[in-house]
């Protein structure tokens, strides 16, 4: 994909927008796990 260290602003530029996705995959996953009802990871609410 890179041929030569020259092309450093795009491999590091690379590095943090696969980084920034894969943050942004983990935290809808952990939403998902965490809102479930039926794994018990749901927050408990006062009332309910």
């Amino acid at each position: 994909m890179f041929s030569t260290a020259g092309q450093y602003p795009a491999i590091l530029g690379t590095f943090w927008l696969i980084f920034l996705m894969w943050t942004i995959a983990g935290v809808v996953i952990g939403l998902g796990f965490f809102r479930s009802t039926g794994i018990g990871f749901s927050p408990s609410r006062p009332g309910s």
